[in-house]
């Protein structure tokens, strides 16, 4: 394995795990996934009212976790050899796809539902994160 292999392991690894998360996230029963998200959403009660400070939960917890696994899956394609713009379309489309099994998973889980403006919302997670890494990396 090449040196430049190597590196990339990390990321591939951390990727494999963020995944592994989202589905284990994504498995929760809507009863069990609205008590989760509803210890983080306390703190912006004042600020949104208790359904605002839900969905704005939720939402940031959508872009920032696709965000992540795009930044690690782009940094997989990188030091794999591949160029900017390959890692860049490659993280977009493993992120895009990862996001539409995900949702789709959902809609075989209780009281869940799968959403394409969920899907819409993870990829833009991804993609402002290939593009700030596709300036500096």
């Amino acid at each position: 394995m090449s040196n430049m292999k190597k590196k990339a392991l990390p990321f591939i690894l951390v990727s494999l795990l963020i995944m592994g998360m989202i589905f284990f996230f994504s498995s929760q029963t809507g009863d069990r996934s609205s008590s989760l998200s509803s210890h983080f959403a306390m703190i912006f009660y004042p600020l949104f009212g208790e359904e605002g400070a839900q969905f704005f939960v939720r939402k940031a917890a959508h872009f920032t976790i696709y965000f992540v696994l795009g930044m690690n899956v782009y940094l997989s394609f990188r030091f794999s050899g591949h160029s900017k713009k390959k890692a860049f379309f490659c993280s977009i489309l493993v992120c895009f796809f990862y996001a539409s099994f995900d949702e789709w998973h959902q809609t075989w889980v209780e009281a869940r539902s799968g959403q394409f403006k969920d899907v819409l919302l993870d990829s833009s997670g991804s993609i402002l994160a290939a593009l700030l890494l596709s300036k500096y990396k």
